[in-house]
């Protein structure tokens, strides 16, 4: 007996159709619609990732030097800001350099300002190029001068 078809019972196999595309139809278009749609909303997310991060970028920068609370608020007056940035996407990383003019209210040996959480400080220098002590703690930048700025 070369037909195996005669050893299953008779309504088996009428519940199986043969393989059709016309099956597969409904599915094709389905799946070809979520290619168009993927492919219409990827460059406007990338557009959307880059503004969130050209935003995140911006509230970073207005942020960066800020007085760390009411007590310091007037130990110094900042003249002006100069803040060179360079952003990475592809390794999310956001390298700065950030110069501050500033006329101090009181003598003071040591600044305070506070800093966006996502920033870290790798390297504080002073007007000549001389490096500073300073310390990170938190959103707290202290700054240690070499010489302490007199008042005016």
């Amino acid at each position: 007996m070369s037909d195996y078809s005669a050893a299953l019972p008779g309504n088996v196999l009428s519940k199986y159709r043969p393989f059709s595309s016309e099956r597969l139809k409904p599915y094709m278009i389905r799946a070809a619609f979520y290619r168009k749609l993927r492919d219409f909303i990827a460059p406007r997310r990338r557009n959307i990732r880059c503004l969130k991060v050209a935003g995140f970028l911006a509230l970073l920068v207005m942020a960066a030097f800020s007085s760390a609370n009411a007590a310091d608020a007037d130990q110094v007056i900042v003249k002006k800001y100069e803040i060179n940035a360079q952003l990475f996407p592809a390794t999310h990383i956001l390298a700065s350099t950030a110069k501050i003019d500033y006329t101090p209210q009181t003598s003071t040996s040591q600044l305070s300002f506070e800093l966006n959480s996502a920033l870290r400080v790798q390297k504080v220098v002073d007007a000549s190029g001389n490096d500073l002590t300073f310390q990170q703690d938190g959103l707290i930048l202290k700054i240690t001068l070499s010489n302490p700025a007199v008042q005016g």
